[in-house]
């Protein structure tokens, strides 16, 4: 399993990790490849609702975090699980 990425608001900090059964979700959700998705509001959206890891999490509040932390600082954080993924299933294969 990858090691944890922790994306901070300013009144929780949640871990956000990505699992091949996780990736599948998004894959399936969007209708496209992991590796193409993009910085868009849809994709961080549904990026960050199954990545992040905590209880009953919805769209509204991925929303409102998002609006919180600003889009950018979503993006970094993707990219950052996205990295960790990939990398932790590679150290495995050695």
């Amino acid at each position: 399993m990858s090691k944890p990425v922790f994306f901070n608001t300013k009144n929780v900090t949640i871990e956000l990790r990505f699992s091949a059964r996780t990736m599948k979700k998004i894959e399936t959700r969007l209708g496209k490849k992991i590796s193409a998705v993009e910085d868009s509001v849809i994709d961080m959206e549904t990026m960050l609702e199954y990545g992040l890891i905590k209880k009953d999490i919805n769209e509204d509040m991925v929303f409102d975090m998002m609006d919180e932390v600003g889009l950018k600082y979503c993006a970094t954080k993707i990219s950052e699980a996205l990295n960790e993924a990939v990398k932790g299933n590679e150290e495995q294969k050695t």
